[in-house]
């Protein structure tokens, strides 16, 4: 799964944040898959009435598990916790993660009703996946654990 991902996004450096938004849905798909088949993952959802609209919403027989916000490779996600967009997603949902395509920050808010980082995880680095690169099987099983809670309902 993973491996076949990060061959699918190897000129993420040379690319625009949603021309690799099919292989990153794909690798959701499979990541849900290891908890629940049955959780649809629907990419850029209509429109929330708060005026949101998340790259990708996570449900369950109706019911907003979460969100998934893309980013363009590269981008800095822990200092987008306390902007416009971010908050006004957790307004939507506390279960909201953040990407760049090769880490994942996994936001809530905390007893102050904050942004917080409850977990994040890197599989590789920005100027690893134009290499040929071989995850590691502890890698893989490292990103299905950390999107565990992430699935949670």
């Amino acid at each position: 799964m993973l491996k076949e991902y990060l061959e699918s996004i190897k000129d993420i450096a040379d690319k625009n944040e949603p021309t690799h938004r099919a292989f990153l849905q794909k690798l959701l798909t499979s990541l849900k898959d290891n908890f629940n088949k049955e959780f649809k993952i629907e990419h850029e959802p209509k429109r929330d009435k708060k005026g949101g609209q998340p790259d990708f919403r996570v449900s369950f027989q109706g019911l907003n598990i979460g969100y998934v916000e893309n980013k363009k490779a590269g981008t800095k996600l822990d200092r987008l916790l306390k902007s416009d967009q971010i908050l006004k997603y957790l307004e939507l949902n506390q279960n909201l993660m953040l990407t760049d395509y090769l880490n994942f920050v996994w936001v809530g808010k905390d007893e102050n009703n904050e942004p917080w980082i409850k977990n994040k995880i890197s599989i590789a680095s920005l100027d690893e996946p134009s290499k040929p690169l071989k995850p590691t099987p502890q890698t893989e099983r490292d990103l299905i654990e950390f999107f565990r809670g992430f699935f949670q309902l």
